[in-house]
């Protein structure tokens, strides 16, 4: 699993005196070790085969098993019809978005209302073009052909974004093509970005229909594309907003307890939807992020209708009052080293080296909080900062319920230890398999019913 990597996944070859060596870390909330360690097999078969024949020509290689991977001579028409029929896949954006940049945030027309207007070409639009074709190994791709529609999901999204970022020195993050899944898009972005504005956490994943809205809130990786399928799978009359960490933007001072974080979180939904009843989902991590905001609303005066959580659990969560900058540092070191200590084999030394980084940021982190000192942007890692936050929060009871949807392969309590912080029972619902297979493709269809029935009871806006 990637520590605070920028990028979702990559991987390392190290040469050492017994042989080379290939390890590949990755961000855990967006790929399941099942398919890694799948996509690791097919790398070591194309391998193999360049080994025993080192002439053998690219295309005569073992074709990839994956859907979506396509060679670079496959045709734009080829590909789409291998992709699912258009009734099956939305095809536009919500008719407003709004996207940031460097903390910048930008207004534009969704292209329903473009459709009928020429778009003109430029040497943004070109170089924006190649890097496409590059990442999605398409040729012939149009201006305004549509990111996922092409096939594009975490990985190529990661590739293409790094590689724009690197071209015009910008830092947008993975959700930008949640909001500009187009070159057209990506090229008003980039020609706009220069009249920077006050960022902002909130990106519009749907923003049609009459329902409440419902904001899923990020996981201790801080990015909020995993949550694209669900947010389609509700249906078009449900408005989803993902709220990405507040440390992706760079010129934010990165906050470090879970109360601040939710407070600021607090002030961006409301931008939104000023008054309530509100929806919070919260993956993993962000299951804590929503119980707080839920917590500090109804502090308020406010309603919260749904606290949700995507497998969530408490029950082994440290909920020691004590705060001095020595028990923090304590609980920070042991959160990283105590899971090595359960292992059954020995650790990699990758594993080791995460673990030391692991310790050494979370320890600065725990100095400067102490002091009041921001945290310079070259030791800035989303998934620490997160992790700090999360590990010392304290949960205070909430006047509500909390619903659950719990992975039925892990261990704990039913209610994952919930049900002593809320004045409720914990609704829970079932969801197949491990932790990481919550929102696979697999358990989708038990997690868009399960969310429906809650929402249901959720009044809708006008």
């Amino acid at each position: 699993m990637s520590v605070g990597t920028p990028f979702e996944m990559q991987l390392g070859v190290i040469e050492r005196k017994e042989g080379v060596r290939a390890e590949l870390e990755y961000n855990a909330d967006l790929f399941e070790k099942s398919t890694v360690e799948e996509w690791l097999a097919y790398y070591q078969t194309i391998l193999t085969c360049l080994v025993s024949n080192p002439d053998r020509r690219v295309s005569d290689l073992p074709p990839s098993p994956y859907k979506g991977i396509v060679h670079s001579n496959s045709s734009i028409e080829q590909i789409r019809e291998s992709l699912p029929r258009v009734s099956e896949v939305p095809l536009k954006m919500p008719a407003m978005v709004e996207t940031h940049v460097r903390g910048a945030s930008h207004t534009k027309q969704a292209l329903d209302s473009e459709a009928g207007s020429p778009v003109v070409p430029d040497s943004i639009t070109a170089e924006l073009t190649e890097i496409w074709e590059a990442a999605l190994n398409i040729k012939g791709i149009g201006l305004r052909d549509d990111f996922f529609e092409l096939g594009g999901r975490s990985i190529v999204a990661a590739r293409l974004m790094a590689r724009i970022n690197k071209k015009y020195s910008l830092k947008l993050g993975l959700s930008t093509l949640l909001n500009c899944p187009t070159i057209e898009g990506l090229a008003k972005l980039i020609r706009g970005q220069l009249s920077p504005q006050t960022p902002s956490s909130i990106v519009r994943i749907q923003s049609q229909g009459t329902s409440a809205p419902l904001f899923m809130i990020h996981g201790v990786g801080g990015n909020v594309l995993n949550f694209y399928d669900l947010a389609k799978e509700l249906g078009s009359n449900q408005p989803v907003y993902g709220v990405e960490a507040q440390s992706l933007h760079m010129k934010n001072r990165p906050l470090t307890t879970l109360e601040d974080l939710a407070a600021y979180y607090v002030g961006e939904v409301r931008k939104v939807q000023p008054f309530g009843p509100y929806n919070f989902l919260g993956y993993s991590y962000g299951g804590f992020v929503a119980f707080e905001m839920a917590r500090q609303l109804q502090l308020a005066n406010e309603k919260v209708e749904l606290v949700g959580m995507l497998d969530t659990p408490v029950w082994r969560h440290g909920l020691r009052e004590d705060r001095g900058t020595i028990a923090i540092a304590g609980r920070q070191l042991l959160a990283v080293w105590s899971p090595f200590f359960h292992r059954l084999r020995a650790c990699t030394p990758m594993e080791i080296f995460d673990a030391i980084k692991s310790s050494i940021l979370r320890t600065f982190y725990t100095y400067i909080a102490s002091r009041d000192i921001e945290i310079p942007t070259f030791l800035r890692s989303v998934y620490h900062i997160n992790s700090f936050a999360a590990v010392n929060y304290v949960p205070k009871r909430y006047d509500g319920k909390v619903t659950m949807l719990r992975a039925s392969g892990e261990k704990g309590p039913r209610d994952l230890g919930w049900g002593r912080f809320t004045t409720q029972p914990v609704e829970v619902y079932e969801i197949p398999g491990a932790h990481l297979q919550v929102l696979s493709d697999k358990n989708m269809p038990k997690v868009v019913e399960s969310l429906r029935t809650c929402l249901s009871e959720s009044p809708r806006r006008h």
